[in-house]
């Protein structure tokens, strides 16, 4: 197995975790964590819907209030940053493979996994 710890804008520290089986790898497992978020509280899934996922290009975010989103590649570096969004993320920039994208309002944040083709 392999681990990296990458410390990314703002506190956030990324962490994936790869298993080897001979010459076989396994997709890389990621946890990403923000020590700046002392007081915020993980957004409830059912309160929050993120699609098309996979997407093409604009990802919708069906949430109450605005939102800023970083957006994460496999090595954990921050490949955009959206802020002040209104219900949308555009990734059409972005090429095609599997991102995590960060949302965080005033009070909540989550980490959701997004494929783009």
């Amino acid at each position: 197995t392999t681990f990296t710890e990458t410390l990314a804008e703002g506190g956030i520290y990324v962490y994936s975790v790869i298993a080897r089986n001979g010459n076989k790898y396994s997709t890389p497992a990621f946890v990403v964590a923000n020590v700046n978020t002392v007081g915020l509280e993980e957004i409830e899934n059912n309160n929050i819907d993120v699609y098309p996922n996979p997407t093409t290009g604009i990802l919708y975010v069906r949430l109450d209030v605005n939102f800023d989103a970083t957006v994460y590649n496999y090595q954990g570096q921050v490949v955009t940053k959206s802020l002040n969004n209104n219900g949308q993320i555009d990734l059409s920039n972005l090429t095609s493979g599997v991102y995590f994208v960060q949302i965080k309002t005033d009070r909540n944040i989550m980490v959701e996994k997004v494929i783009i083709r």
